[in-house]
């Protein structure tokens, strides 16, 4: 017998100013999530580029990590 498939749940950053993963790089995945149920948690954060840069965007993506990870890892 199989082992039963695992789904693993994803989390992405984004920012509207990525110039090195535009936002529609993300699309394909996104609809990959969706067409197999995958939960997929995305967030798009406005003037952001590539990496985080302010401390708001900082504090932003610590506490969506620790709400996400405490949903997921009970």
């Amino acid at each position: 017998s199989e082992a039963p498939l695992k789904i693993t749940p994803m989390l992405i950053f984004q920012g509207d100013k990525d110039k090195r993963t535009p936002l529609m790089a993300n699309q394909p995945l996104v609809h990959y999530c969706q067409q197999y149920d995958i939960p997929l948690t995305r967030f798009v954060l406005p003037d952001m580029a590539h990496r985080i840069a302010t401390p708001r965007q900082s504090e932003f993506v610590l506490q969506h990590n620790l709400q996400w990870l405490s949903h997921y890892l009970k």
